[in-house]
């Protein structure tokens, strides 16, 4: 039985409503909004007969932004430590300094802020009950990861919020932009490409799909110029 609501639905609605979203959210958002309706949509379509055909489906996404290119050089993870008042010596005592050691982490890992926070600490293990895909997942802890989270030996206080807040008074303090907390993901993918093959730091970064390493890897041409 068609839903009668659902049915109302049309490209017309669905692009007004794709343009408002532009004003208050970047591209990339919009395209997940809808990529995530669509998908919706399309279960009430072809599995509940809600609908006849999907509207989603015929109204254009925003263009796909190209792949950053961006990694966090030494020189700016140094710069971020010391504005957040990180040292490798004495206790880690302010939510400041917890957020530079899960930068360190971060670097080492190519875990997610969020997965740092969270992770269990099981010898050389870093375990995930739930990770950004839905499944659990286990990230190999360097000898440096673990002397990292041993800083921590009751966990991190500092929230998810807070730590992107400092991460970004830091940066911003430091005179420095253009990178994010998350580019650090993509600057130990690129160190790790280095020492281990590909399936490997698919495995450790969580990808069942080693193309979206793609995404990640950013070592420039000139760089594997000089390896060559």
């Amino acid at each position: 039985m068609p839903n009668p609501q659902l049915r109302d639905l049309t490209t017309a609605i669905v692009s007004e409503w794709r343009d408002g979203m532009r004003k208050v959210k970047k591209d990339s958002s919009v395209r997940r909004d809808m990529e995530l309706l669509r998908s919706v949509i399309e279960v009430a379509r072809t599995e509940w007969k809600w609908i006849s055909a999907n509207p989603v489906s015929e109204v254009k996404k925003p263009r796909k932004p190209p792949n950053r290119t961006r990694t966090i050089s030494p020189e700016e993870v140094k710069t971020i430590l010391g504005k957040l008042g990180y040292s490798e010596e004495g206790e880690i005592a302010t939510k400041r300094q917890e957020a530079a050691l899960c930068l360190l982490i971060a670097l080492e890992t190519g875990m997610r802020a969020s997965e740092i926070l969270r992770a269990k600490i099981e010898g050389k293990i870093a375990h995930l009950d739930k990770t950004k895909n839905g499944d659990a997942r286990d990230v190999p802890l360097s000898k440096r990861a673990r002397e990292l989270y041993e800083r921590v030996p009751n966990g991190f206080t500092v929230s998810s919020a807070t730590l992107d807040a400092s991460f970004r008074w830091a940066r911003d303090n430091s005179g420095m932009h253009g990178f994010t907390f998350h580019d650090s993901r993509a600057t130990a993918c690129t160190r790790s490409a280095k020492v281990v093959d590909v399936l490997t730091l698919a495995r450790i970064l969580g990808h069942r799909d080693i193309r979206s390493l793609q995404i990640y890897y950013r070592e420039t041409a000139e760089s594997i110029a000089d390896r060559l």
